[in-house]
This record gives C-alpha cells, structure tokens and sequence, in this order.
C-alpha cells in the first residue's frame, strides 16, 4: 500500500488548533485595555508627607494619577497606558493559547467550543463595562493643554521635593 494511501486510511480525530487572527487580537487588545484600567494588579506610588500630592498607579510603567479635587476623578498618561495595554496584551495571548490547548486536551470539539466561546463572551462583556466605568471617571487630562504624554515621578519628586512611596497591590 502507498504511504499517503495508509495516512488516508487512518481516522485521525479533530484538533482544533487556535488560529490567531484580527477578530482575535482587537478583542486580546480590548480585554488587555481593560484589564490595565481596572487596576487589579500593580504598583502604587504615594506621598510618605502628606495627602495633598496625587498618587500614582503603575503596572509596571505609570499610567494614571488620581486627582486631588475629586476622588472619582483620574488622569491617564498615554504613553504608559499603552506600554501597559502591549504587555498586557502578550500576557493574555500565552494564557488564551494555554487555555486553547487545555480545552483540545481534555474536552471533546463540541463542548470544548462552548466553553471557549463561554470564557470569551463573559471576558468580553467584563472588560466592556470595566472600559465604560473607567470613562465615565476619567478627568480632564486630554483637554486642550493639558495632554499628559509621559509623567517622570522621579522629576516630579525632585521639584517638589517630596519623597514616594512603591507599594504593589493586588485588586486595589
């Protein structure tokens, strides 16, 4: 018998392999943003002199400070929050590929489809209110004059002469 007529004969069951493509990395980039705004995980940087000075929020770079007027009101740095996103967002892309290949594993094709597309649409619904909370929160820091594309907290300290605080949290 020839080799390829042998391969054909062999009944190989179904493996679904994860396929990566655009639907996939807008909604990995979606929940990775969320995920950064919901501040479940990081570093904050506060005054150790007084509460007058605003904090700041890093995950590992600075991306948000909380206002001093309001505290319903924070600034978001650009920069950082796209540093933040783009790591966030390599992350999620080995866990889902971990998770991908546990469900080809351990479920058959049918169960395991619903239960991946259960995950997805509830991380997805998740991180879509988390994005909308964090808006609706968000202060004036994109205003004309007032675009914070970086903040240097070393350079703020040494103006004001104020000494910072790092404290990791976990769901802050």
């Amino acid at each position: 018998m020839h080799h390829s007529k042998l391969l054909d004969a062999v009944q190989v069951p179904y493996q679904r392999r994860y396929k990566f493509n655009k639907r996939s990395c807008f909604c990995l980039l979606f929940v990775a943003l969320a995920l950064v705004l919901s501040s479940v995980v990081g570093i904050e940087y506060s005054c150790l002199e007084t509460a007058i000075y605003p904090s700041f929020y890093g995950m590992p770079f600075i991306y948000k400070q909380k206002s001093l007027g309001s505290s319903m009101e924070i600034y978001y740095c650009i920069s950082g929050l796209f540093m933040n996103v783009l790591m966030c967002f390599l992350l999620l892309l080995l866990i889902w590929k971990a998770f991908g290949r546990m469900i080809e594993r351990n479920l058959d094709e049918a169960v395991g489809r619903r239960v991946s597309q259960f995950v997805a649409r509830a991380v997805l619904f998740l991180s879509t209110l988390e994005i909308i909370t964090a808006y609706l929160g968000i202060g004036n820091g994109f205003a004309p004059m007032l675009n914070y594309w970086y903040w240097d907290i070393d350079q703020f300290a040494k103006d004001s002469d104020i000494h910072y605080r790092a404290r990791g949290y976990f769901f802050n």
